[in-house]
């Protein structure tokens, strides 16, 4: 074990045993839902100017995460609606009070915040098909955020930050995990597919599309990411106020609003929010953006199109 590996090691048996005397109110739990690279860490970093919380990092990553592999989660899991397994169930209700965690669910507390805090904010990027599941099953005083970032810059990002800018082809296979017939379903056309960007897209639609056509049933605050980026300030006071929580005045103003997020990894956040929001699309070629728009059309997906960073917000509810 190295010394880095053994300091996180003593620091997490530390947090290990401040968390036997904590009780945090599940039906209080505060949850992000976003896709990987989709903006989540920077909004999540702007929701601890709520007083006496604490982060929960990502506890469903596939290799970091709490959940046991005995349960086949995959990296995107999916549970139906109505799905009453009493070990899924208890599973959830112990990651949001943090009752399950680990040195990577953990690894932005400090002693300070874990033992004054009594709100958890736990943020996933791999739980957008369990958002109905979870609020079928649980209630919470807090409507989750579900967080939208377009597809084109979220597979982009995605591309580059964990396939090392890499966007040639790879083979597609099916994810060994439950529920998986999503995958089945849209195999051959993903496989049909000429390029690695479409595939990503593809795979965005089958592990986005489903919640979202059914967003306007679900109690959940929507933020759209090119609206955070454009007024940062705006879309937090609007989570605040929904939650009829006060921040005080200080605390706002001190709050840095363009600073990058700790997972901009390639200093790739533009000054001017405009910027930000079109340096992808600007370097796409009109054959491409037709490409993947053939995807969108496929998959019957109306609220961004492949020429512009904007979403077609009346097609949320329509």
């Amino acid at each position: 074990m190295t010394l880095t590996k053994f300091i996180h090691f003593i620091r997490y048996l530390i947090f290990s045993f401040i968390l036997k005397f904590k009780n945090f109110n599940h039906d209080k739990s505060i949850l992000i839902f976003s896709e990987a690279r989709g903006g989540s860490t920077w909004l999540m970093e702007l929701l601890k100017v709520i007083p006496r919380t604490c982060i929960n990092w990502e506890p469903l990553h596939l290799k970091r995460g709490v959940v046991p592999a005995s349960y086949r989660f995959g990296s995107r899991p999916y549970l139906p609606d109505n799905e009453k397994n009493t070990d899924y169930l208890a599973l959830f209700e112990e990651i949001h009070t943090l009752k399950r965690a680990n040195t990577w669910t953990t690894k932005l507390l400090t002693y300070r915040t874990l033992t004054e805090s009594n709100l958890v904010i736990t943020k996933y990027v791999r739980a957008n098909l369990l958002v109905p599941f979870l609020l079928n099953n649980f209630s919470y005083k807090y409507s989750p955020i579900f967080l939208l970032r377009h597809p084109v810059d979220t597979c982009i990002s995605q591309i580059k930050a964990f396939d090392n800018g890499d966007f040639s082809i790879q083979p597609f296979g099916i994810p060994d995990c439950i529920n998986n017939e999503r995958f089945y379903e849209h195999y051959d056309y993903i496989k049909s597919l000429r390029s690695k960007l479409e595939q990503k897209i593809a795979i965005w639609c089958l592990n986005n599309c489903p919640t979202i056509n059914r967003i306007h049933e679900l109690d959940v605050q929507i933020i759209f990411y090119s609206d955070l980026v454009l007024n940062p300030k705006l879309e937090l006071q609007k989570i605040l106020d929904s939650y009829d929580i006060n921040v005080d005045s200080k605390s706002l103003k001190n709050l840095n609003f363009t600073k990058a997020s700790r997972t901009d990894f390639n200093n790739e956040l533009k000054n001017l929010p405009e910027e930000q929001l079109y340096k992808n699309f600007k370097k796409l070629d009109e054959e491409t953006k037709e490409k993947i728009q053939n995807v969108f059309d496929h998959f019957e997906f109306r609220l961004y199109c492949a020429f512009s960073p904007f979403p077609a917000k009346e097609k949320l509810l329509a």
